[in-house]
């Protein structure tokens, strides 16, 4: 059965539960779910989805870090799915209340629940990890930056180490964490895991890509899966919209990283950029820092720009002037739709192209207007 919690999505059928509404916006919600067909529970969603958990035979896997958790997310659901029933939550939604409603969509036929916690706050982790109490645990590493996000006087440390959890009585088994041993402060985070029973296995490579790839041939013989099962997974494993996404209707190659950026990020899609053959362009949105902290992440920019041979480079944003990005064949504008005129009159036949930056900066208007950019 679907559980949904937006009753415009309801259908016939459905179950709906109304939350976090006020009195009169939950009148108004049930009142549609009805008109539509749905089944009401008056319940609260948290404390439902935690009494439910207890009732799943099924492997939980939650994936937290701070870098690459989507990508690794749709590639280990590509690979179990191979071999088993697999679950995965829904991006759309805040960690908890995404981890909720895969839960409750679980079933006594479910083998597998893969839960991803994106939220990178202490109290944000540690609900997740309360409610869904995870059998395994992957910590993609963390990426340098993201302590910029914590919440205040939360170190990174106390906020990823919340994930990990004593094992409730009911739950029955070996636990196992799958930890990215390129991660800084690897140590820290085996010995939080292990201090409550869970069994460690690192895995590594020689960049972001292959450390995911490892990982899924780590975790996919860990659950006696073949080596055929696992790579025929990782080869047909999918890309969410916006997140490296090919688009390959053109005589060139169009990257669309262009709702999200962390350095993290922005290093594995310059890693992914370099497996392809032709004239590499990168199209960057402003990163909206300042002062020190700006020159020391466009330093960073720089280097990854040179270490990678990016033959152009495009700049959009304020954040670009006075040379921040200092390196041949760049281009700075204010204007999105100079941009946009002058990198269709700049791509060639053969050349792969990566627009990346934030959903503010709506980025995306790029890859749409790059539709006839050749002829």
């Amino acid at each position: 059965m679907r559980i949904l919690i937006d009753e415009m999505r309801v259908e016939k059928g459905d179950y709906f539960i109304s939350f976090n509404q006020t009195e009169s916006a939950k009148k108004k919600a049930v009142e549609t779910a009805l008109l539509r067909g749905a089944h009401v529970l008056d319940v609260d969603l948290l404390s439902y989805a935690k009494a439910y958990r207890k009732k799943l035979s099924c492997n939980v896997i939650v994936i937290s870090g701070s870098i690459g958790k989507t990508t690794l997310k749709n590639m280990l659901f590509s690979v179990l799915s191979q071999q088993f029933s697999v679950v995965k939550c829904d991006d759309s939604y805040p960690s908890v209340v995404a981890a909720a409603l895969a839960l409750l969509q679980a079933n006594s036929d479910t083998e597998f629940l893969i839960i991803e916690i994106s939220d990178t706050s202490k109290q944000g982790i540690s609900d997740v990890a309360q409610l869904v109490q995870a059998n395994s645990v992957v910590f993609t590493g963390i990426d340098p930056t993201c302590e910029d996000s914590l919440h205040i006087g939360r170190s990174w440390l106390s906020a990823f180490g919340s994930i990990f959890k004593k094992q409730r009585s009911w739950l029955l088994g070996e636990r196992v964490c799958f930890i990215s041993a390129s991660s800084d402060y690897y140590e820290k985070i085996v010995s939080k895991a292990e201090d409550v029973g869970y069994r460690t296995v690192s895995y590594t490579g020689d960049e972001k890509i292959a450390e995911n790839i490892n990982l899924c041939y780590h975790l996919g013989r860990y659950f006696n899966m073949t080596l055929e099962l696992i790579q025929q997974g990782i080869s047909k494993s999918a890309r969410p919209l916006h997140s490296l996404s090919h688009i390959t209707k053109f005589n060139y190659l169009l990257l669309d990283d262009s709702q999200h950026f962390s350095d993290a990020s922005f290093n594995y899609a310059l890693q992914y950029m370099s497996r392809y053959k032709g004239r590499k362009i990168v199209v960057l949105g402003d990163l909206s820092v300042r002062g020190m902290a700006a020159k020391q992440r466009y330093k960073k920019i720089n280097l990854g720009l040179l270490d990678y041979g990016i033959d152009i480079v495009f700049l959009y944003g304020e954040g670009f002037l006075n040379g921040v990005i200092k390196t041949a064949g760049m281009y700075h504008f204010n204007d999105k739709n100079e941009l946009i005129t002058t990198l269709k009159q700049e791509i060639k036949a053969g050349d792969v192209v990566l627009v990346k930056g934030r959903q503010e900066l709506g980025m995306t208007d790029i890859i749409n207007n790059l539709d006839y950019a050749l002829s």
